[in-house]
């Protein structure tokens, strides 16, 4: 699978068998990305999948 075959799968199939069965460990926010480690509990593959920052919504100012 490819990177962008991976991105239009929502990261929901291990890029290596095309498995669902895949699970990530805790988050980690550096530099406006986000990245995790995942891995896929059929053929045991590890990978980061990366999420970057697209912008905002449903902000609620405060009081200035």
């Amino acid at each position: 699978m490819t990177n962008e075959e991976h991105v239009e799968n929502q990261g929901q199939l291990c890029p290596h068998c095309d498995d669902s069965m895949i699970e990530g460990d805790d988050i980690v926010v550096e530099d406006g990305k986000v990245y995790q480690d995942m891995y896929c509990l059929v053929c045991e593959s590890g990978w980061t999948d990366i999420y970057e920052l697209k912008g905002f919504s449903n902000l609620i100012a405060g009081d200035e």
